[in-house]
């Protein structure tokens, strides 16, 4: 599953990726990294239930 490291990148970055690991260079907010943590789960193909558990779970705690 990527969208785990991907996320956890993005938060261990605070929002701001470094220049060429995204183009065009983007500053995340918290709620997009996580809209895009339960994307990329819906896109792997991770069940509804483990993805909205998953979903609630950063958005609570992160």
């Amino acid at each position: 599953m990527a969208a785990p490291p991907i996320h956890d990148f993005i938060y261990r970055n605070v929002g701001t990726v470094p220049p060429g690991a995204v183009e065009p260079l983007t500053i995340f907010t918290q709620r997009q990294a996580d809209r895009y943590f339960r994307q990329s789960m819906t896109e792997e193909g991770t069940p509804a239930t483990k993805r909205t558990l998953s979903w609630l779970a950063v958005r609570l705690a992160g």
